[in-house]
């Protein structure tokens, strides 16, 4: 007679039981809970500290037929001055000669170009 079908529940305990210790001690143990508790307190105080500004870095190179097209509708449709975001737009070398910045779109006040 096969061992394992003797033995079924021998071995149902066997699988079973460890993952319900790692469950119990993950939802019943008390430091667990304060844990919980600990990070919620911390949360508002993390929210004070939040100045609601976000970077945008574009790294641009005259490589393609389209890489210009694409800085142009980047910068007409997701460039706004009212936006609370900083962008900068790197604008990389291409054999060597510097990118010249009159043939590329005008930038809002809170965007910048980089050479």
């Amino acid at each position: 007679m096969d061992l394992s079908r003797r033995y079924r529940s021998t071995y149902l305990v066997l699988l079973i039981f460890p993952y319900l210790c790692i469950m119990y001690s993950y939802f019943f143990k008390s430091s667990s809970i304060n844990n919980l508790t600990q990070t919620k307190q911390l949360s508002p105080s993390l929210k004070t500290t939040y100045t609601g500004r976000v970077l945008v870095i574009y790294v641009w190179a005259n490589t393609d037929v389209q890489s210009l097209g694409n800085l142009q509708f980047f910068i007409r449709y997701g460039v706004h001055p009212s936006q609370p975001a900083d962008y900068y737009f790197i604008l990389q070398q291409v054999n060597k000669k510097p990118v010249n910045e009159s043939g590329l779109p005008k930038l809002p006040s809170n965007a910048h170009y980089i050479q």
